[in-house]
């Protein structure tokens, strides 16, 4: 038999582990406190080291006796060594570290322990269904295993109850269906919370947009969506939802019907101002953007089939084949009095709801979207003319199967920021709105000069030229009158090139662009559909099933609006590096893989995500990113010389546009210098060009 190790020559958790063994057996074999004076004399030395204790009190006895081993105690002779005597013993009693929640248990003290972080736990998993859109039938069944295995009976039993699920709405019948009106003053307390309020100043500024939802592609059930967003410079927050309309077909409501609600909740707020944390707001509406339906739907004007159509300008179009052709460039330019005027009556069509709101400028702060004007529009129609034009125009078949390999080649270049890579080019009616920015920015000038003529490049060259720039947002001021000036040329000649019946309404809003952006002061993208097309999705994936959509909308939003902050969960404060390597490179304490910023991600390890524009407008390409005397840093080469684009319409290394180019040795750069990110595509065989990845500026 193994002779069992001496009591004194135990770990403190093997002396825990054997006092518990005795303890268990104690309460196994039903044991008395009467039983334990028979114990043999070696016993007492244990017990009378113990301070304050008799040893009648056995349930009183202190963790590190409870446990002794019955056996040992009944057959002295044979293991007279193992219970110390009272001069072995410590002079004070074993400290236990031991916080397990085995330890819990047996002393009874889980429960409480529970109690203090039950509402933690709730809120949790509040915030992963919620999150993860997790349906109400699948939480319900972890909750019950919760509840019943892991004797979690403070929990709720129920998702609805978890969730603070409510049991009625708020819905109005409509004329064609139901509405409901979540609130502005609602929305914008529950943005205010996630934010420090001291980024905004006396006022903040909102933008709206309207637009139309199918809900199923076996249904003509759809939502007509008021979606707002907080414009702030510091901070980017997400949109929000103000209204939904709900109907079957085509919808047949009145501006007045659906937006009535919203501008007298406007109103009363621009009159009253806005409460949040003791603090007053002004509200002002900085911008209302639309795609081409919308917009003429709650502005009560003529639609883009209407002669009278333009928004920006009183041009008059004519019918040519089934089309309406806008081709004046210097029409006299509408504005927000003669809109109120009714100068142009044929452009009128009934009196918009948002003519109440006195300050408003009915054609200044309606922008045109270029997601759709220019992205869904402009440059998905050049993309069709190049693969189904006429005999002149789309490119030969071999040529269009020679761009597809490139295009599907040139997707592992494409960084982390852009959610959707290049594809086949006989794909271009299922691409994207983001696929077509895509191509027009950065893919397009790298990779036509190889498949389309001189004079179809150079033009498109134009467009390409004109949209950086407006989409830089120091270029997109400084640059504007040149940028406008392109579009100008870009759509004169489009009808040389294209025909007459190519200047519809897309291509001919190509010269008010500049314009909007000037008058607003902020880049394209500042005022674009691209984040609250991305909320529509957001809305239409939280739905469970196509029954009572409207319903199950305002369920989700009361339960979003329910959740606590969680606690704990600490600021991001950029840059933050992510991934350490181990290795050791000289000069620096450590090294990692990458380096993460507001709104893009360099690394170390990936040529797609490894070059960088620094403040002095020097391009780097980043072989290690570490830390040198405790400041975050990057080695790498500086461009130092470098070739403009070809066909270009002006130097494109003025515009940050690099093909090939000399580098520098390696140097060390510190992080704070960094200001963009660089995109690198290939030219050539040879040569690689650089670009600026836009709305990435960390200042």
């Amino acid at each position: 038999m193994r002779k069992q190790k001496s009591f004194l020559d135990l770990s403190e958790s093997q002396k825990y582990r054997r006092l518990k063994k005795i303890r268990l057996q104690f309460n196994s074999s039903g044991s008395t406190a009467g039983e334990l004076d028979a114990l043999p004399n070696h016993s007492t030395g244990v017990v009378d080291a113990l301070p304050n204790h008799s040893t009648g009190d056995v349930d009183a006895l202190p963790n590190h006796f409870d446990e002794i081993d019955v056996a040992h105690l009944h057959s002295p002779s044979e293991h007279t060594d193992i219970l110390p005597s009272v001069t072995d013993l410590p002079s004070t009693p074993v400290v236990d570290n031991d916080q397990s929640p085995e330890r819990d248990i047996a002393r009874g003290t889980l429960e409480p322990q529970f109690h203090a972080n039950e509402s933690q736990l709730k809120n949790a998993l509040a915030h992963w269904s919620i999150e993860n859109n997790v349906a109400h039938s699948t939480v319900d069944k972890l909750l019950k295993i919760l509840v019943s295995e892991g004797k979690l009976e403070g929990l709720p039993t129920t998702a609805r109850a978890l969730l603070c699920t409510p049991r009625s709405n708020n819905l109005k019948k409509t004329s064609c269906g139901e509405y409901l009106h979540y609130g502005l003053k609602k929305a914008l307390g529950e943005q205010l919370q996630k934010v420090d309020s001291d980024c905004f100043s006396d006022v903040i500024e909102i933008d709206l947009n309207i637009d139309g939802l199918p809900l199923a592609k076996s249904s003509r059930s759809v939502f007509w969506a008021i979606l707002g967003r907080i414009y702030c410079k510091k901070v980017q927050l997400s949109p929000f939802v103000i209204g939904v309309h709900h109907s079957y077909g085509k919808l047949t409501l009145t501006p007045q019907e659906l937006l009535k609600e919203l501008v007298e909740e406007f109103k009363m707020l621009q009159e009253s101002g806005f409460q949040n944390d003791k603090k007053s707001f002004g509200i002002k509406i900085r911008a209302i953007i639309c795609d081409t339906p919308a917009r003429s739907f709650v502005t009560a004007t003529k639609g883009h089939m209407g002669f009278n159509c333009c928004g920006k300008c009183i041009q008059k179009g004519y019918e040519s084949n089934h089309r309406i052709i806008l081709s004046d460039l210097n029409c006299q330019l509408r504005t927000d009095e003669s809109f109120r005027c009714r100068a142009d009556i044929g452009h009128h069509v009934g009196v918009s709801p948002f003519e109440e709101i006195a300050e408003l400028g009915m054609v200044s702060q309606f922008p045109l979207d270029y997601m759709h004007l220019v992205c869904l529009g402009v440059m998905k129609k050049l993309l069709l003319l190049w693969r189904k034009g006429n005999a002149e125009l789309k490119l030969p078949p071999r040529r269009r199967e020679c761009l597809s390999r490139r295009l599907i080649s040139v997707a592992s270049w494409i960084g982390v920021e852009f959610a959707r890579k290049t594809r086949n080019f006989d794909d271009v009616c299922r691409y994207k709105a983001t696929e077509f920015r895509l191509f027009l920015l950065y893919v397009g000038p790298s990779l036509l000069h190889n498949y389309l003529p001189e004079k179809y490049l150079r033009h498109f060259l134009c467009l390409h030229v004109a949209i950086s720039i407006l989409c830089d947002e120091v270029n997109c001021i400084v640059y504007n009158e040149y940028a406008r000036s392109l579009l100008m040329y870009f759509v004169k000649s489009f009808s040389k090139l294209y025909g007459k019946e190519a200047l519809t309404y897309n291509v001919h809003n190509l010269i008010h662009l500049a314009n909007d952006v000037k008058g607003l002061g902020c880049p394209l993208d500042a005022f674009s559909a691209f984040p609250f097309e991305n909320h529509l999705g957001v809305m239409k994936r939280a739905l469970r099933k196509q029954v009572k959509p409207l319903s199950q909308l305002h369920n989700r939003l009361h339960e979003k609006s329910m959740l606590k902050k969680p606690e704990g969960h600490p600021i991001k404060k950029y840059p933050i590096m992510l991934k350490p390597l181990n290795k050791k490179i000289a000069g620096l304490c450590a090294a990692y893989e990458k380096l993460e910023f507001n709104h893009f991600v360099l690394s170390s390890k990936s040529t797609a995500n490894n070059c960088c524009f620094l403040r002095t407008k020097e391009l780097v390409k980043i072989a290690v990113i570490g830390v040198k005397n405790d400041t975050p840093v990057v080695i790498g080469n500086v461009l130092e010389e470098s070739e403009s684009m070809p066909f270009y319409p002006l130097d494109s290394r003025s515009l940050d546009i690099h093909v090939g180019g000399k580098w520098s040795t390696e140097k060390i750069i510190n992080v704070d210098q960094i200001l963009s990110k660089a995109i690198r595509l290939p030219y050539s065989s040879e040569k690689v060009c650089y670009f600026p990845l836009l709305h990435t500026h960390t200042a």
